[in-house]
């Protein structure tokens, strides 16, 4: 029995239905721009599940707990027996010191991927950090979906070894984002998010979906994330604002 947050990643949601496991999520307000409120998470959560699972940065909303409010919810968490799940596929767009990696609980596993901050989506490369020797032999039983090639794993070290590039990717997604915002408040509602992090979640009075594709602008559907619909997208940060804006306005 795993508890989430709604909305959510949904292939996560995915793939404990498809084990057989059950799926419950602490819902996020619109009314508060579905920001994650970590008192509502430890009040949920409790001994009856077995996991919690948090992305963070938060897909689709682009926004980032701090590691303080992690930690607490892990503590939480590792008081009720429960283990903790942070999933930081985007975690290369905040700071290294907010990431879950650098706590220390034995119920915290915390995976990341390079598909994001580094671009290598099609290598299939991602790790886990998990500080529980148990839980670690069990991860090592599990067959991983795509097979690492000797490629892949040479690119891998050499992203890790180039912060430089990091640090150049957030300050320009913070800057892209940040006119983007400002410009698209005028029209639409804007969830919660951190400026660093290249995706956000958006939504107007009407089917903003094909709204956003009559103007042959891409995004994902809200309805892809339920319990949201078509009234919501998720955009992504492209490498110019103004041909965005253009074709919006």
């Amino acid at each position: 029995k795993v508890l989430g947050i709604s909305p959510q990643y949904t292939r996560y949601i995915s793939d404990v239905l498809a084990m057989g496991g059950f799926y419950e999520a602490v819902p996020l307000k619109k009314e508060n721009r579905f920001k994650i409120d970590v008192g509502e998470v430890v009040n949920a959560l409790n001994s009856d599940y077995s996991l919690f699972y948090l992305d963070n940065p938060h897909n689709p909303t682009g926004q980032a707990l701090r590691l303080k409010e992690v930690e607490e919810i892990v503590q939480d968490a590792e008081r009720k027996g429960v283990l903790v799940l942070v999933d930081e596929a985007y975690g290369d767009f905040i700071e290294k010191e907010e990431s879950a990696i650098n706590l220390d609980y034995d119920n915290l596993i915390v995976i990341r991927s390079f598909s994001k901050g580094f671009g290598l989506a099609s290598m299939r490369i991602g790790y886990a950090v998990i500080k529980n020797r148990n839980l670690g032999e069990l991860y090592r039983k599990v067959d991983l979906p795509f097979p690492i090639s000797r490629i892949g794993e040479i690119l891998a070290v050499e992203a890790l070894n180039d912060e430089k590039f990091l640090n150049e990717s957030r300050k320009k997604v913070a800057f892209i984002k940040k006119k983007i915002i400002n410009a698209l408040k005028r029209e639409f509602q804007i969830a919660e998010t951190h400026m660093q992090t290249p995706i956000m979640l958006l939504w107007g009075s009407g089917d903003t979906y094909h709204y956003f594709l009559q103007k042959k602008i891409l995004t994902v559907r809200g309805s892809v994330f339920r319990p949201l619909d078509d009234s919501y997208v998720r955009l992504r940060v492209p490498e110019k604002a103004e041909e965005l804006l253009s074709r919006l306005f």
